[in-house]
C-alpha cells in the first residue's frame, strides 16, 4: 500500500457530494471555483484541534530517563527519542514545543486524587490523561480497565467548534490490532450516550475504510459515473421522500416505542441531509488524495518470555498506514469536513512488532522493558515523532482561508507513560510510571508560540491538553484538570 500522493484536483464549478442512499448534493459557488485565493477579508477561518497517542512509556526500564532535552528554551538539543524532529521535512524544531516533566498523579482505589490513577499501571491512565477525569470503579478490575469516565477533549471540543460538520469528529488508529486480543486498548475516545452514560468511540483503524468515508462523494473523474450522479441529482428528491409512502403505511403498524425509534431515524436521516447541504466554504488546498488500495495483511510474530510464555507480535504496514491516516486528516480539516479529530497511533501496552520498522525482533512494549537496546527503545519513541513531525510538517505547507492549516490548529501528542516510580511495584526508574510524563504540542491558534522545551514543572500531564482546548476557543480546565501550560502562549 502506497502513503496518499499525487496532484491536487480542483473543484469544478458544478461538484457534488453523494448524499444518504445514493442521492447527490450540489456544491453552492464557492470562492475556489473562480479563484485560487479565498477572500480573507470576509471570512472566518475555523480553528482545528486534534490529539495524538502513542501507546508507550518514555523511559524504559532501570536506564536513566533519556527522552527530555537537556536545555529549555528554544533551539532546544534532540535526544534520540525525538531526533526526527529534524529530519525529512528539516528542522521542525521552531514549530514544535516539547513540555516536560509532567505528572499524572496515583492513589488506591477509594483514594485516587483528582485527574488521577489507580496505582496499578496498564491502562489505567488513558483515561485520566485524555479526559481529565479519575479512574472510577467498584472494583480493581473494573477500574483498571481502559476507559474514560467523562467525556475526553476530543468530544468537548468538537462539541463546541465542529457540530455542524459533515463529521462531528474523526477517530483514526493507525495500529491494526492490539495482536492479543484487543478491545477497548484501542480506543481513545469516549463521548457521552443518549442515556448519559460514558460510551467509548471506537476509532476507524482501516486506511481503505477512512479513505471511503471522507471522499464517497466527491466527483470522479471517470465521465461515465459522473454523469450518472449527475442524473441522479435530477431527480431532486431526498431518501425521506423516496421512502415515505413506504415509511407512512409501516408507522402505522408499529408500537408507540418502535414509531418513535423510526421517528428518531428519519430525523437523524433529514439532519445528516440537511448538513450535507450546508457544505462549508472549501480552500484551494482541498482535493481528492490519491486511492490508498486495500489495506495491508496482518503478518504474525511470536517470542518466549522469561517465563517460557510464547507471545504474540503482529505488523501490518503500519509505517504506510500512518502516513495514509496523516494525509487523511490534513485533508479532512482542510476540506473543513470536521474541525477535531483523534489519532492513535499504537494501542496502550502496544505489542507492534518491531522488526520491519527498525531490525528489532520484538515488540514495542518489550523494548520499553528488558527486550533490546536503550538505542532501540529511543526509535521506538522516535517513530511516534516521526510521524507527528510529518502531520506537523504538511499542515504547516497547507494554505488556509488565512495562513496555515498549521496556524489555525492546535496539535497534541501523548504517551501512555513516562519514566519514574511505580508505586504498584514500589520501585524507581520504571517503566511503569507515570512521573515524568511528556507532550509535544503544534500549532498557532489562539495565539500559541511554539519552537521551546517548556519545563512542565511537575503540572498535570493534561496540562498540554487543555492548553490546546483553550486555544481553539474552548475556555476552563478538562472536568478535575484546570491547569494549562501558560508558557505556551507567552
Amino acid at each position: 500500500m502506497l502513503p496518499l500522493r499525487g496532484m491536487r484536483k480542483k473543484l469544478q464549478r458544478r461538484a457534488f457530494l453523494a448524499g444518504v442512499g445514493g442521492t447527490v448534493v450540489a456544491l453552492p459557488f464557492l470562492d475556489i471555483m473562480r479563484s485560487p485565493k479565498a477572500d480573507a477579508q470576509t471570512s472566518t477561518t475555523p480553528k482545528r484541534y486534534l490529539v495524538c497517542f502513542g501507546g508507550v512509556s518514555l523511559g524504559k526500564g532501570n536506564n536513566d530517563f533519556t527522552f527530555a532535552p537537556s536545555t529549555y528554551g528554544e533551539n532546544y538539543d534532540l535526544t534520540g527519542c525525538m531526533a526526527s524532529i529534524n529530519g525529512a521535512a528539516g528542522d521542525m524544531r521552531p514549530y514544535i514545543s516539547v513540555v516536560s516533566n509532567l505528572k499524572l498523579p496515583w492513589g488506591d482505589l477509594g483514594s485516587v486524587p483528582a485527574g488521577g490513577r489507580i496505582a496499578q499501571f496498564h491502562k489505567s491512565s488513558l483515561g485520566p490523561l485524555l479526559s481529565g477525569m479519575r479512574n472510577q470503579g467498584a472494583d480493581i478490575s473494573t477500574a483498571r480497565k481502559p476507559k474514560a469516565d467523562a467525556p475526553t477533549s476530543d468530544q468537548i471540543v468538537a462539541d463546541a467548534i465542529s457540530s455542524d460538520r459533515r463529521f462531528h469528529s474523526l477517530q483514526y488508529r493507525v495500529q491494526a490490532s492490539y495482536y492479543r486480543g484487543g478491545g477497548a486498548t484501542g480506543v481513545m475516545s469516549y463521548g457521552k450516550a443518549p442515556d448519559g452514560s460514558i460510551a467509548r468511540i471506537d476509532p476507524i483503524a482501516s486506511p481503505r475504510v477512512a479513505y471511503d468515508s471522507l471522499f464517497t462523494g466527491f466527483i470522479p473523474d471517470d465521465p461515465a459515473l459522473a454523469a450518472e450522479r449527475q442524473a441522479r441529482l435530477a431527480m431532486d428528491q431526498s431518501v425521506i421522500d423516496l421512502v415515505s409512502a413506504q415509511g407512512n403505511r409501516l408507522m402505522a403498524n408499529l408500537g408507540t416505542d418502535d414509531r418513535q425509534r423510526m421517528e428518531q431515524h428519519f430525523d437523524e436521516i433529514r439532519a445528516l441531509e440537511n448538513r450535507l447541504k450546508d457544505i462549508p466554504d472549501i480552500t484551494e488546498s482541498c482535493y481528492q488524495l490519491d486511492d490508498p488500495g486495500q489495506d495491508d495483511p496482518i503478518e504474525t510474530y511470536t517470542r518466549v518470555n522469561g517465563d517460557g510464555e510464547t507471545l504474540a507480535m503482529g505488523y501490518a504496514n503500519e509505517e504506510g498506514r500512518a502516513e495514509v491516516m496523516v494525509d487523511l486528516i490534513r485533508m479532512a480539516f482542510a476540506c473543513d469536513m470536521t474541525r477535531v479529530g483523534s489519532l492513535m497511533f499504537t494501542h496502550m501496552q502496544s505489542y507492534l512488532h518491531c522488526g520491519e520498522l527498525f531490525g528489532a525482533n520484538n515488540d514495542m512494549h518489550e523494548l520499553g522493558h528488558s527486550g533490546g537496546t536503550l538505542a532501540q527503545h529511543d526509535q521506538v519513541i522516535d517513530w511516534h515523532v516521526k510521524h507527528f513531525t510529518r502531520l506537523v510538517s504538511t499542515f504547516k505547507d497547507t494554505p488556509d482561508v488565512e495562513g496555515s492549516l498549521l496556524d489555525n490548529s492546535a496539535l497534541v501528542l501523548v504517551f501512555e507513560g513516562g519514566h519514574g516510580y511505580d508505586p504498584e511495584a514500589d520501585a524507581e526508574r520504571s517503566s511503569h510510571s507515570t512521573e515524568n510524563m511528556a507532550a509535544l504540542v503544534a500549532g498557532h491558534a489562539g495565539g500559541m508560540r511554539q519552537g521551546r522545551h517548556i519545563d512542565g514543572a511537575q503540572r498535570h500531564a493534561s496540562a498540554p491538553i487543555v492548553s490546546a482546548m483553550n486555544a481553539v476557543g474552548v475556555t476552563g480546565g478538562l472536568h478535575e484538570v484546570q491547569t494549562r501550560i501558560d508558557e505556551l502562549f507567552e
